[in-house]
C-alpha cells in the first residue's frame, strides 16, 4: 500500500505548480524560497511577516491558526501563512518596511491589512477583499441608493470595463478599504450621475436623501483615501 507520503509525491510530480512548504495547525509555514510559488498556487492568501518570532508575532500565531481553521470549516479558499523572511532575502524589501505585518494576496496582487488583530475582524476582512472590489451598477435605482449608502462614495464610469483604465480603478478599489466604490457603463446612470463621460467621480452625501459631487474625472484615489476629511469641492 502507497504511504500518503508517496501518494502526495507522485501528485506533486504531475502538477506544475506544487509548492513544497510545511503546514502548522493549517497554516502554510512559508519563507522567501516558497512564497512567490505559494501566493501563485494559491488565488486567496492572508500572510503574516516577521524575521523571527517574537513579542507580537508570537502572540498573532494562535489567532491566524484560529482564523485558518474556521475558514476552513467554512470552506473558504483563503489560506492562511506565516512568512519568516530574511533581510538578506527580497520578500522583507518587496512588501514590509515594519514587521510584523498582516497582509492579503489576491491573484498575487497584495493589500496591507491595517486592522486590529482580532479573528473576528480578521476574517471579516478577508473575506470581503475576495468580493468584488466595486459594486456594479446597472440601473438608476442602483446608483441612488449606492451614493446614499455612505458618507462618502466613488464611482467609476467606464463603457468598457476591461480597459486599462477600468483596471486600474479596480486596483484601487480592491487596496482602498475606506470608502465604498461602484462600476458602470448605463448611460442611463451616467445622466442620473451627471457624467458626461468616463472617468471616476466623488460623492459625498449631505443628508438622509441628498448627495453632491464634489470630484470628477482626475481623481487621485490613494490621496482621497488618506484624508481625514473629504473636501467640499475639487
Amino acid at each position: 500500500m502507497f504511504s500518503i507520503k508517496l501518494i502526495g509525491l507522485l501528485c506533486c510530480l504531475t502538477v506544475a505548480n506544487c509548492v513544497d512548504y510545511d503546514i502548522e495547525d493549517r497554516v502554510l509555514v512559508l519563507n522567501d524560497s516558497n512564497f512567490d510559488a505559494a501566493i501563485k498556487e494559491h488565488k486567496h492568501v492572508f500572510a503574516m511577516f516577521d524575521v523571527s518570532c517574537l513579542d507580537k508575532c508570537e502572540a498573532l500565531v494562535p489567532k491566524l491558526a484560529k482564523a485558518a481553521k474556521q475558514l476552513e470549516e467554512e470552506g473558504s479558499d483563503i489560506k492562511v501563512a506565516k512568512v519568516y523572511a530574511t533581510f538578506k532575502g527580497l520578500l522583507v524589501w518587496k512588501y514590509t518596511q515594519s514587521l510584523p505585518k498582516l497582509m492579503f494576496f489576491r491573484n498575487g496582487h497584495p493589500v496591507d491589512y491595517k486592522g486590529s488583530h482580532t479573528i473576528e475582524e480578521m476574517i471579516q476582512w478577508v473575506k470581503k477583499k475576495t468580493e468584488p472590489p466595486a459594486q456594479i451598477l446597472s440601473t438608476v435605482d442602483d446608483a441612488r441608493i449606492f451614493v446614499n449608502s455612505a458618507r462618502v462614495t466613488i464611482v467609476g464610469f467606464f463603457k468598457n470595463q476591461t480597459s486599462l483604465e477600468a483596471k486600474e480603478f479596480l486596483k484601487a478599489a480592491y487596496t482602498i478599504d475606506r470608502h465604498a466604490f461602484a462600476i458602470t457603463s448605463d448611460d442611463a446612470v451616467y445622466k442620473e450621475l451627471g457624467a458626461s463621460k468616463d472617468g471616476v467621480m466623488l460623492f459625498k452625501k449631505v443628508s438622509a436623501v441628498q448627495w453632491k459631487l464634489v470630484a470628477h474625472h482626475k481623481l487621485d484615489l490613494h490621496h482621497v483615501s488618506e484624508q481625514r476629511e473629504v473636501p467640499s469641492t475639487y
